[in-house]
């Protein structure tokens, strides 16, 4: 299990501590669901999720790594 603190600004747009050269942008489709892409330093992307709320604050989905087809992971995504 791996974690990571970001913060999902109210433009849309997401950023993440540990790795500042990385962003992200974010949407929620439906008041059910939680979208959302992170971006490498070059702009190519490197993930892409959708998920769907298991309570008010948090989404569970799968994530797909363009990158590599065959990487598929599971995200637990919760808001403090």
């Amino acid at each position: 299990m791996s974690r990571h603190e970001s913060t999902f600004n109210l433009d849309g747009s997401i950023s993440f501590t540990a790795e500042p050269s990385y962003s992200g942008t974010w949407s929620q489709p439906t008041a059910d669901s939680l979208a959302f892409e992170h971006y490498d330093e070059t702009g190519a992307i490197i993930a892409e999720f959708e998920g769907y709320g298991t309570s008010s604050t948090c989404w569970e989905g799968v994530t797909t790594f363009p990158g590599s087809p065959t990487w598929v992971s599971l995200y637990h995504v919760c808001v403090k």
